[in-house]
């Protein structure tokens, strides 16, 4: 995986980098004292993790990593216990309160890891793989009806079953043929030809009723009508 770091604290950084140093599957490729810098190297360089600290100054993590387009692996950081948790506010895949020890940073890189495996063995032709609270699951995508995204979760809603897993909606759109899937509100996806009649403002799927924003209308169309 390839991971950069973010903290106003050199220290901080040179603790990450000496840990990253000895895991064979984490490169560090940069790290920044100053986020907006880094928001910047984040818009053209490939990046799977994100080491991330919270309380900086002009913009906090969480503040820095909403505003990203294209949203990589986090794994916060933080000297302050009471901000630790608000990192699942962002869907981090783990929290390191400061100082942390290697054993606990090789445990949430681990995390980070199988995560990323997970995601890169999906393939966007059949089916998906999901991790739900008890089990992975393999969905195929023919299956999909719609995807609702609630909170910290993502529901996939097939004909008769749902299934809910801690991911990011970002992610997801990663995950799906453009051609066959598409996102027709900030919390909805649809399987296109799934779609059972279109009005202008909500779509009827599996007897369900499904907003469509005006920014994702057209576009919407414009494919419910090629199929």
């Amino acid at each position: 995986m390839i991971a950069i770091a973010i903290d106003d604290e050199p220290s901080a950084l040179h603790v990450i980098s000496s840990f990253c140093n000895k895991i064979a599957h984490v490169t560090l490729a940069a790290t920044f004292t100053d986020p907006f810098e880094a928001v910047a190297y984040l818009q053209i360089h490939r990046t799977d993790l994100l080491f991330l600290d919270v309380l900086m100054p002009d913009i906090s993590g969480l503040e820095l990593y909403r505003s990203l387009r294209s949203k990589p692996m986090v794994i916060v950081t933080t000297a302050f216990e009471e901000y630790a948790l608000a990192g699942f506010e962002i869907s981090a895949v783990d929290y390191l309160l400061k100082p942390f020890s290697i054993e606990r940073f090789i445990t949430a890189c681990n995390k980070a890891f199988s995560n990323n495996q997970m995601l890169n063995d999906q393939s966007k032709d059949n089916a998906l793989f999901i991790q739900t609270a008890t089990s992975r699951i393999k969905i195929n995508l023919s299956d999909i009806y719609f995807i609702e995204a609630a909170a910290n979760y993502v529901s996939f809603h097939l004909e008769t079953e749902q299934y809910s897993s801690r991911m990011t909606f970002q992610e997801v759109v990663q995950l799906l043929p453009e051609k066959l899937f598409c996102r027709v509100h900030r919390s909805f996806i649809v399987a296109i030809n799934k779609v059972e009649s279109v009005e202008k403002h909500q779509l009827r799927v599996n007897k369900h009723v499904i907003p469509i924003s005006d920014g994702y209308y057209q576009t919407f169309l414009s494919l419910f009508k090629s199929v």
